[in-house]
């Protein structure tokens, strides 16, 4: 995940227990994950701090240079995009995540999430819709995310099609 956190609109801590309940359910993955936070965490410390028992597989990375933060976007198996709360908002990361044309986790909020609709068409991309009563299916999805999707890539000429509107 790379990007900042506004109370209220996206938060870290839906996405932080989906990967508790995961690492419960699915204890064979344990070793084999690491998830990587880039960007400002002064307004979510609390929220990082109730999953800290999982501090060996979520690395706070906290602010980047540019060039560090596209480092590590070129280096990961796949992207984690956790959406705003609104349904007007898109995240601007997610044309920089479409161009990378690595898998990608998407946290949707709302039934017409604007991530969502922005991912439509793209090949590698798992919406997870998280409300209260998802966890089992979103443990799901975020298994077979990994199992499925993650260290692939898509096309590049697709990907250039994909995200030419918006260069």
């Amino acid at each position: 995940y790379s990007g900042h956190f506004y109370p209220g609109v996206r938060e870290p801590g839906p996405f932080l227990a989906l990967i508790d309940a995961f690492l419960d359910a699915e204890a064979r993955y344990r070793n084999d994950i690491e998830i990587h936070i880039v960007g400002p965490l002064d307004r979510m410390e609390s929220s990082f701090r109730a999953f800290q028992r999982w501090a060996d597989v979520i690395k706070l990375l906290g602010q980047l240079q540019p060039e560090l933060a596209r480092q590590e976007i070129e280096a990961a198996d796949g992207l984690i995009n956790i959406g705003n709360t609104t349904s007007y908002q898109l995240p601007s990361k997610v044309v920089e995540y479409a161009e990378s044309g690595k898998p990608i986790l998407n946290l949707c909020f709302s039934a017409d999430d604007s991530s969502a609709k922005f991912f439509d068409r793209y090949p590698l991309v798992c919406n997870i819709v998280m409300n209260s009563s998802s966890t089992p299916e979103a443990v799901e999805l975020f298994r077979k995310f990994l199992d499925e999707m993650v260290g692939r890539k898509v096309d590049p000429d697709l990907v250039k099609e994909f995200v030419a509107p918006y260069r």
